[in-house]
């Protein structure tokens, strides 16, 4: 009988972890596109030359 409440308990605390992941992904915070940025808004990478 404990198997059973091992088990039981085992697949609610998967259900809950899998439908926390869902929500945080729906929320926004999981996968989303970082901001584009604008040209002149990043460092100049390129070396000058005088």
């Amino acid at each position: 009988m404990d198997i059973f409440w091992l088990i039981l308990t085992l697949l609610a605390l998967s259900a809950w972890l899998g439908r926390l992941a869902h929500v945080v992904r729906e929320d926004g915070l999981g996968h989303r596109e970082p901001p584009r940025s604008h040209p002149d808004d990043t460092p100049s990478t390129r070396v000058r030359s005088r």
